[in-house]
C-alpha cells in the first residue's frame, strides 16, 4: 500500500498545483490587459503628435501661423474628438516668433494634450510709398 501512495499525487497536491497555475494565468491575463491599454495610449499619443506637426506645417505653409488664437478640429480628416489651437509668442530676437500648436483629445480629466513648437521668421514689413 505504501508503494501505491508514492506513485501519484494526492488530492491536496493536485488542488495546490491547480491554484498555483490559476494564479499564474490570472497574473498573465492582467499583464496582457495592461499591455493592451498602454499600446492604445501610445497609439493615441503618436496620432496626436502627427496631427500637431501636420497642422503646424499647414499653418506655416499657408501663412496663417502668425495669426495667434486660431483653433479648429480635424473633421476634414474624419477624426472626431480632436481639436487644435495655435498660439504665438514673441522672442527676444527681432522678427522671430515662437509658434505652438496644441492638439487635444477629449475634455475634463480624460483629456490628452500634445504640443508641437517651432520658431518662425517673420519678415519686417516695409512701407511702400512712392514720391514723385
Amino acid at each position: 500500500m505504501n508503494t501505491a501512495r508514492k506513485r501519484g499525487f494526492t488530492l491536496i497536491e493536485a488542488l495546490v498545483a491547480t491554484v498555483i497555475v490559476g494564479i499564474g494565468v490570472v497574473g498573465a491575463m492582467s499583464g496582457f490587459a495592461v499591455i493592451t491599454r498602454t499600446e492604445v495610449r501610445l497609439h493615441e499619443s503618436e496620432l496626436m503628435q502627427r496631427l500637431a506637426h501636420a497642422k503646424l506645417d499647414e499653418l506655416i505653409a499657408t501663412g496663417q501661423a502668425t495669426q495667434s488664437g486660431q483653433s479648429g478640429d480635424f473633421s476634414d480628416q474624419n477624426l472626431t474628438g480632436y481639436t487644435w489651437s495655435l498660439s504665438t509668442q514673441s522672442t527676444s530676437v527681432t522678427n522671430l516668433n515662437g509658434i505652438t500648436v496644441t492638439v487635444t483629445k477629449g475634455d475634463g480629466q480624460d483629456a490628452a494634450t500634445v504640443t508641437s513648437t517651432t520658431l518662425l521668421y517673420v519678415p519686417p514689413t516695409t512701407a511702400t510709398g512712392g514720391t514723385s
